[in-house]
């Protein structure tokens, strides 16, 4: 009824069997407003159509404390009793609350309130920050000191450069922040070649960072492509390197790899959102590309969210393992897509994974009705798409896993009529919140609408029952109505604040006048220590944490510290076996015992040999002709050794490689043609990997 004008309506509903019903039903008026408080001079927005139940084609009127106040412009109610509109608080309104009357020219009156506070109280503000971006719709701040969390909880916070991508264009711009300032790079980190880009969800459609980026330098994009005369989806990624002028780039001597594909549609709804989780699993969107039933087919990844663990280099030709965690991981049903980890979507442009609880949620595009938001918390939790769009009322179609949505808001009564949004609402934006520079917020999902222009926070409270549902609801409250200039395009949080992404700017959202504290800065700082091989597999070698006083505390790797800010701390390592200490990965120093003091939250790697594999020589001239003697000990006696070289496997001499009694051998082979840098040898024997690393200059 948010499309219906004040008075009594009649509802009837009849079947073929010619069975009628009918139910009388009184719309009222009712009115939101944006801000309910604020100071006196303020100005209050009536959002479009948010005004609605009043009588058709009538004037409106606006008192404040029982006196007419001239809105900003006219205000008239449109055929089905809605509109929309604004006015200025009178300046010389006392401290405190007033009554707001809103009424037509037939008697229908709204009473609401709003609260005059101090001049000094804060009130939210957005801020351009940066320009001239061509239809710019992914950033993500670079998680350059670590993949831990900052004071407030929040992964990878980041010294504060972030990228931003051009969905048509393929460019992925670095800003890089300096003496408080964001400033873009000179040069595009990448221009991401041979796009698709003939739809508004085409093209450039994700972004994440690998949370272990200080040691991998991993940027991953999803992207449209065609393929054969086919639209195809693909998650892409590039290594980082830096050039002789001290820019970010990607390595072209690595290139792009092609970690997964799946089918597109040159006419949208392929999602394309992507974020990592706390362990390094990688979440994906795929929207259902209109092909509606196909959300609910567990044999496609149409409409799923997808989670896949990255690897290294590709085992068995992918890029990519199942964690084992995944809801279909272990079926015997070989049809079954064990990527998917939630199904049931229709068209997910954003949605983040909560770096404190792991919960994920998924703003998903409706269709005629409903904006939601899903909740993919559960491994193989279903949306229910397209057989509910918004509140289903319970189960009734009995759906397999259905997870009900925890939020959701009707395109009816808030979409606007006129102007180039209309007809374009869409849920956008998707974040987390973690912090206490937005008063009350913290743990909240925060989330926009490009049609609308605004910004709300899903708060973690408990749910509510939904009066004209009767079903749970998330408890939402508006934190920016009304965007000047700008949709919402989408988001993230930096140092406790949201960058908001429209297509031509990176915009803040400030509170006040005020400033959060210094990016990370702690009275008790945590200190993570990783120890990982030459191949990047995590060792649990023993930690020791000392100070002049002596032992302060141990662990196994990866072990978390607890260090006073600012004092003087000493970290070892220790090999074990035959995993040799090789050298830090932030300093490159080769000695195992450090001296660290931190101030805010750090994390740092040691590399370690494995000296079970030893390659003679351990590099060389690339483009020539080389030949490697490799080591081997500690393998199975009497087995089959394979050795393979950045996963293809090598032309060895002997041609079959046999370990002996005592699980050792050695072979040569001849160095294949390849890029400059470092290139990974393993040997296993089938139960048993060793590696090592052969470097070509």
């Amino acid at each position: 009824m948010l499309r219906s004008a004040s008075g009594a309506h009649v509802i009837s509903a009849n079947d073929a069997a010619a069975h009628t019903a009918s139910q009388s039903i009184t719309v009222l008026p009712h009115v939101f407003m944006y801000p309910s408080s604020g100071h006196a001079g303020s100005m209050v927005l009536i959002p479009a159509s948010q005004g609605n139940g009043f009588a058709a084609s009538s004037a409106i009127t606006i008192k404040f404390d029982g006196s007419t106040i001239a809105p900003s412009a006219a205000i008239s109610s449109d055929a089905t009793g809605n509109f929309g509109g604004s006015f200025t608080v009178p300046s010389s309104a006392a401290l405190g609350p007033h009554q707001i009357q809103i009424s037509d020219g037939t008697g229908n009156t709204y009473s609401s309130s709003y609260t005059v506070t101090d001049p000094s109280t804060p009130t939210y503000n957005t801020q351009t920050l940066v320009s001239g971006f061509s239809m710019a719709d992914v950033l993500a701040f670079i998680p350059d000191n670590g993949p831990g969390v900052d004071g407030s909880g929040n992964l990878m916070i980041g010294d504060g450069n972030l990228m931003i991508g051009e969905k048509n264009s393929g460019n992925i711009f670095v800003l890089k922040y300096t003496s408080g300032q964001f400033v873009k790079q000179s040069v595009p980190f990448v221009t991401i070649p041979n796009l698709q880009t003939s739809f508004e969800d085409n093209g450039v459609i994700g972004m994440a960072f690998d949370p272990n980026w200080v040691n991998t330098k991993l940027v991953y994009f999803d992207i449209t492509r065609a393929v054969s005369g086919s639209v195809v989806d693909q998650v892409i990624r590039y290594h980082a390197t830096t050039d002789s002028s001290g820019n970010i780039v990607a390595d072209q001597a690595v290139g792009e790899q092609l970690v997964l594909s799946a089918p597109g549609l040159a006419t949208g709804h392929n999602g394309g959102c992507l974020k990592f989780d706390s362990a390094g699993n990688l979440y994906i969107a795929v929207s259902d590309h209109w092909t509606f039933t196909g959300s609910q087919d567990l044999t496609i990844l149409d409409g799923k969210i997808l989670r896949i663990t990255p690897l290294a280099s590709p085992v068995n030709g992918k890029l990519y393992s199942i964690p084992a965690t995944n809801p279909f991981a272990s079926s015997s049903d070989t049809s079954i897509k064990k990527e998917i980890w939630g199904y049931g979507i229709r068209n997910v442009f954003t949605f983040d994974v909560d770096s404190k609880t792991n919960r994920v949620y998924a703003s998903d595009v409706g269709s005629n009705s409903w904006e939601r938001i899903d909740d993919f918390r559960a491994p193989g939790a279903n949306a229910g798409w397209p057989y509910y769009e918004g509140p289903a009322f319970g189960n009734p179609q009995n759906l397999a896993g259905y997870a009900p949505q925890v939020y959701w808001y009707a395109h009816d009564g808030i979409k606007p009529l006129t102007g180039p949004t209309a007809g374009n609402e869409a849920i956008q934006g998707a974040v987390f919140y973690h912090g206490t520079y937005y008063p009350n917020l913290d743990g909240a999902y925060l989330f926009g609408d490009y049609g609308v222009d605004f910004i709300s926070a899903l708060l973690p409270t408990t749910a509510q029952t939904d009066p004209a549902s009767g079903v749970p609801i998330g408890q939402v409250v508006p934190i920016y109505y009304g965007l000047p200039a700008f949709s919402p395009i989408n988001m993230a949080v930096w140092n406790q604040k949201l960058y908001i992404l429209d297509f031509g700017n990176l915009n803040v959202l400030n509170y006040g006048s005020g400033s959060p504290p210094p990016p990370g800065n702690c009275s008790t700082c945590q200190l993570t220590v990783n120890a990982q091989d030459v191949a990047g597999n995590f060792l649990g070698q023993y930690t020791v944490l000392s100070n002049s006083s002596g032992i302060v505390a141990t662990g196994f790797a990866p072990v978390t510290f607890n260090l006073k800010s600012g004092a003087q701390y000493t970290v070892s390592i220790s090999d074990y076996k035959n995993f040799v200490f090789d050298h830090w990965v932030d300093t490159g120093s080769t000695v195992s015992s450090r001296a660290i003091s931190i101030t805010t939250a750090t994390q740092i790697t040691a590399v370690f040999k494995d000296t079970a594999l030893v390659l003679n020589p351990t590099g060389g001239l690339a483009g020539t002709s080389i030949t490697v003697t490799v080591t081997g000990t500690t393998f199975l006696a009497n087995h089959v050794i394979t050795l393979t070289y950045d996963s293809a496997t090598l032309v060895t001499n002997p041609s079959k490689i046999t370990s002996n009694s005592a699980g050792g051998f050695s072979a040569t082979f001849q160095v294949p043609p390849g890029s400059v840098g470092s290139h990974l040898v393993q040997a296993t024997d089938g139960t048993n990997t060793h590696s090592a690393l052969f470097t070509s200059r």
